[in-house]
């Protein structure tokens, strides 16, 4: 199932909202308002007109929520990603200070034994 969700945000969701983002086709949606005042008498073509508005208008903005959603998890793990690293690097960052301050009483010693 993962990798049909997969298929679906990576090759079908991105032209569905590119389509319907598309400015021409907004206009044509607003000019689609036209017959649907003109000619109310026309059931049939009134509840077309509707039915492609409201699939659109629901097919996108639920596009856009997942891909938000996906955008906000992807962001997370970055910031997790980075978190592990700065840790990894502080801790690294310790052990070297810990070494340095062997060696720095390594020598003060030798220096205070004179050289010995």
């Amino acid at each position: 199932m993962k990798t049909f969700y997969s298929f679906l945000d990576n090759k079908i969701f991105p032209y569905v909202v590119t389509f319907f983002a598309n400015p021409i086709v907004i206009l044509i949606t607003l000019l689609l308002l036209v017959p649907m005042v003109g000619w109310q008498n026309d059931v049939i073509l009134i509840l077309l007109l509707n039915s492609y508005m409201n699939v659109g208008s629901f097919g996108t903005s639920q596009i856009t929520l997942r891909q938000v959603i996906l955008t906000a998890d992807e962001q997370e793990k970055r910031a997790q990603e980075t978190h592990d690293f700065v840790m990894q690097e502080l801790q690294i960052a310790k052990e070297e200070r810990q070494e340095l301050t062997e060696l720095v009483k390594y020598l003060h010693d030798k220096l205070d034994n004179g050289g010995k």
